[in-house]
């Protein structure tokens, strides 16, 4: 009886200072908050790129284009100064991953775009506005894949470190 006093005894001491040792869903929440301001400005400046795209305006695409590549460098920046949450850096190398798939995005496929788009009218035929459309459709399902992959962490995060994520849109 002494001996399962003293095991219970030992097993709650251990229970607490395990559980003392993790972060507070607070922490989890501030960090999670600090990613979620670099990926959410991020995905802001792709949206307006997209807009950009149907103005049929080559200089608003080509400022958008600008300001969006311009972004992807500020949130590569923001993100190496980002420190790991509990030893871990599960969420901060999904970020990193999400804006390295931006990047990819935007070197290959937005600045086609915007290549084609600057053509004269004249140009374009059948076969270019086919082209034009597969970077088009590639760079949505790119993009899509690169938010659900983000998204999935995050909510392995959230639930991990008790936080409720908030769907903004």
């Amino acid at each position: 009886m002494k001996n399962l006093y003293l095991l219970s005894v030992t097993g709650l001491i251990f229970t607490l200072l395990f559980s003392a040792c993790r972060p507070s869903p607070e922490e989890a929440k501030k960090y999670n908050e600090e990613i979620i301001e670099i990926q959410s400005e991020l995905v802001y400046k792709v949206e307006n790129l997209n807009k950009a795209f149907e103005t049929f305006d080559n200089q608003k695409i080509a400022t958008a284009l600008k300001i969006t590549n311009q972004e992807i460098e500020k949130a590569l920046k923001s993100s190496s100064k980002i420190k790991d949450f509990d030893k871990k850096t599960l969420l901060k190398d999904a970020l990193d991953k999400f804006i390295v798939s931006v990047k990819a995005i935007a070197d290959e496929n937005y600045k086609e775009m915007a290549r084609i788009y600057a053509l004269p009218e004249e140009d374009w035929d059948k076969n270019l506005d086919e082209t034009f459309n597969d970077y088009k459709n590639d760079a949505k399902i790119s993009f899509d894949t690169a938010v659900e992959n983000f998204s999935s962490v995050q909510e392995e995060f959230a639930l991990k470190y008790n936080i409720k994520l908030v769907n903004i849109k």
